[in-house]
Parts: C-alpha cells; sequence; structure tokens
C-alpha cells in the first residue's frame, strides 16, 4: 500500500513520532559522546523495551525502576558502581546513563544479559553497555546469541516495529507479571 492511499491523518500521525523518537535518540547519543570525553569509561543505558505504542503506560516506569535497580545491584555485587548518571523523561519512556568505573565492558554487558535473561520482567528491559571509547559491547562481542523476541522467538532487534497482535500480547503478559 502505498502512502498515496493512506489518510493523510494516518501519514502526518505515523511521523511526527518517528520524528520525535529520532530527535530523543540524537538527544541521547550526544550525551553518550560527552560522557565518554569526560569519562573515558564504559557507559550503561538502562531503559525498558517495549513497542512504541505502549511507551506512555504506566507500567513504563515501572519496568525502568526495576531495570536501574537491578543494574545497581548487579554492579555492586560486581565491586563496580557509577561515577555518574544522568537521567531523562521523554515521551517514550525514562532513560539512565552511568559511567561505571571499571574497564570491562564485556563483563559489564554479560552481568547485564542476565539481568534480562533472569528478571521475570527483563525481556521488556533493554539495557546496553558501551566501551571506554563508545563502542556498543554486543552480545556477540561477548560471543552470546542475538536477544530473541519475546513471541516470535527471532532477533529482536526491531521489536518496536512488531503486529498490533504482538502489542496487545505484549501488554497483557506485563500485566500479568505486575
Amino acid at each position: 500500500m502505498s502512502t498515496n492511499s493512506l489518510p493523510r491523518s494516518f501519514i502526518m500521525q505515523s511521523i511526527a513520532p518517528l520524528s520525535e523518537s529520532f530527535e530523543i535518540k540524537q538527544d541521547r547519543i550526544n550525551r553518550q559522546i560527552q560522557l565518554t570525553k569526560q569519562y573515558s569509561l564504559p557507559i550503561v543505558l538502562v531503559t525498558s523495551y517495549l513497542p512504541v505504542e505502549l511507551g506512555n503506560k504506566p507500567y513504563n516506569k515501572t519496568i525502568f525502576n526495576t531495570a536501574l535497580g537491578r543494574v545497581e545491584e548487579k554492579l555492586e555485587l560486581l565491586g563496580m558502581k557509577a561515577l555518574a548518571r544522568q537521567f531523562t523523561h521523554q515521551s517514550t519512556g525514562t532513560e539512565a546513563l552511568l559511567v561505571i568505573k571499571s574497564l570491562d565492558s564485556k563483563a559489564i554487558k554479560k552481568a547485564m544479559i542476565e539481568i534480562e535473561s533472569n528478571h521475570a520482567l527483563g525481556q521488556f528491559m533493554n539495557i546496553d553497555v558501551f566501551d571506554e571509547k563508545g563502542k556498543s559491547t554486543s552480545r556477540n562481542s561477548c560471543k552470546l546469541a542475538p536477544r530473541t523476541h519475546i513471541f516470535r522467538k527471532k532477533n529482536a532487534l526491531f521489536v518496536a516495529s512488531s503486529k498490533k497482535a504482538d502489542v496487545e500480547s505484549i501488554d497483557k503478559m506485563i500485566h500479568s507479571l505486575l
């Protein structure tokens, strides 16, 4: 279906959130770059991992706060701590950038994957790790398989663009876990 056959209001509603999401992501990248230049240490990014349609649900804050608490607990268990914290509250949800006193971004990434994999709400948490040069520390770089989509069991990189049925199923699942 071409965009010419879609109602203008639908097209405008679709474009606005995309441009806003792009601006939010660009702002985060700029803050990450600044923190990397200032500290030259790994950075942990904590957000919720939900489709865009669920970004404004009240449980988004619960998921974020739970993720942040687990991240800080896990870092403490590893003898690491956050030297600096930046929080932003956007229409897409809350996010935190934590500068970690450590040079082992792979150990941090593996610990964060444990949280995403083992916590009841972990599949709705997004915990990314960047090394002291600002490069993303991927699951692949830690010799781990990619994250899978909660329902389709495929690579989850694009879970936010999931079908409406998935969005409804995710919403129901979150309510059942809270």
